[in-house]
Parts: structure tokens; C-alpha cells; sequence
């Protein structure tokens, strides 16, 4: 993994920094505050100058598909880093599973990885065990998050207000869903025959039969009926 050529005292300290859309706004996490923080941390730990800020501007922590992120993980399999730095922990990653793949590589390629805020440095055996443990935190809060929005979401849909396209056997009128009558015949027919295990063909050529209008296009396709048969709304809303 680290480069038998790559001395440890000749490897950089890089400071990584990340901001979404939605913490762009926020002066606490924007990458100017990040950027001066980091080079007051790495020299209160000894690490020296920082030789190179990366920078994943606009980017989510829920993946490691960032090009700032491809960058810095190929500098460290190559030996080429010994310190990163990150002003929090959810920087780099608010999956569990990328932060412990990622400690595991700077375990291998014996690079220190340090968090102001968490005053975490994994160079040391209870930084290591910390790390462990506040990535844990990091993926439970992001599991509640994504819980409460899956629970707003359903609310919004039972209660018929619009937050996304217009679904199949309903109509718009201002920020409501009005149930569309001749759409809710339509819905009915598909709900009884798929219940009734009808193919998806067989249900489009029902509903061509009956004249029913489809979603989009002129006629009724097996996928235009799977579409309406996976919609939330359609199954959720059992008239």
C-alpha cells in the first residue's frame, strides 16, 4: 500500500474540506471557515504546514463519489500522504461504512487521519476507538433524518398536498390533490385485476378496452401500468 520510496517525513498534510448545497449558506461550514480552522489545527498537532487543501464543493456526505474525495484516496494508496485533516468527522463521510474503509486504508498506508472537533487523531489506539464510535453516531442521526422525511413524505400524502409530479388518479387544485374521478375508476380497475394477478399486459389491454386515457402518451403500456402500481400514492391511498 504506502510506497517504500515515500519517506514518512517527506509525505504531505492534506486538509480535506467539503460543503453540500445546503451548508453553503452556513458560515460555520463554509469552506473559508474550514480552510482557516485547518491551518491553525495541523499546527497545534505538529503536522506542520497543511501542502494541499482538497476541496468537494456542493457535495453530499452520503457518498464517496466526489472528485476532491477520488483525489485524496489515491494520493493516500500511494503513499503520498502522511496527516489529513478535516474540521468534523461528517466531512469526509456521514456513512459508517466509507469512514471505516477509510480508516482502514489510512491504517494501512500508516496515515494519520485527524478531526478538530472531535479531537480525534487515529495515530493513537483511542483515537481509533473514538472514531469508531462517533462514525456510529454519524450514520444513526443520518438514519433518523432520513426516517423523518419518509414520515413527512407520508403525511403529505395522506393528506392529499402536493410535493412532487401529480399522480395518477388525482388532479391539482393549488397546493391540494383532488381525486380525479374517471382516473379513480381507472385506478380501481388496475388495483382489483393486479389483485387478481393479471399480468401487466393484460390489465393495459383491459384499460385500452375500457378507454381509459394513460398517464402519458395515447395508449397503455405494461410499464405505464407498473408506473401507476409502484406510485405511493396508489398504494397508500386505497380508495
Amino acid at each position: 500500500m504506502r510506497r517504500r520510496n515515500a519517506p514518512k517525513e517527506n509525505r504531505a498534510t492534506i486538509a480535506y474540506m467539503r460543503v453540500s448545497v445546503a451548508e453553503s449558506a452556513d458560515r460555520g461550514y463554509s469552506l473559508e471557515a474550514q480552510r482557516e480552522r485547518l491551518k491553525a489545527f495541523a499546527v497545534s498537532m505538529e503536522r506542520g504546514a497543511v501542502q494541499e487543501f482538497i476541496v468537494d464543493d456542493g457535495f453530499s456526505g452520503s457518498t464517496l463519489d466526489r472528485p476532491g474525495m477520488r483525489r485524496l484516496l489515491s494520493m493516500v494508496r500511494s503513499g503520498d500522504v502522511g496527516c489529513i485533516t478535516v474540521t468534523k468527522l461528517d466531512r469526509l463521510s456521514r456513512s459508517l461504512r466509507d469512514v471505516l474503509a477509510l480508516l482502514d486504508l489510512c491504517n494501512h498506508t500508516e496515515t494519520a487521519l485527524l478531526s478538530a472537533s472531535e479531537a480525534l487523531d487515529t495515530s493513537s489506539a483511542v483515537g481509533k476507538m473514538l472514531i469508531h464510535l462517533l462514525a456510529s453516531f454519524g450514520e444513526f442521526e443520518r438514519g433518523r433524518i432520513s426516517e423523518r422525511t419518509s414520515d413527512v413524505l407520508a403525511f403529505k400524502r395522506r393528506s392529499k398536498v402536493v410535493y412532487g409530479p401529480t399522480p395518477y388518479g388525482y388532479r391539482r387544485s393549488k397546493d391540494r390533490l383532488i381525486p380525479d374521478p374517471v382516473q379513480q375508476k381507472a385506478l380501481a380497475l388496475i388495483r382489483r385485476l393486479d389483485s387478481d394477478g393479471a399480468s401487466l399486459r393484460t390489465i393495459a389491454a383491459a384499460l385500452t378496452k375500457k378507454r381509459f386515457a394513460p398517464p402519458k402518451g395515447k395508449a397503455w403500456h405494461a410499464q405505464s401500468v407498473r408506473r401507476v402500481l409502484l406510485s405511493k400514492m396508489t398504494t397508500e391511498n386505497v380508495a
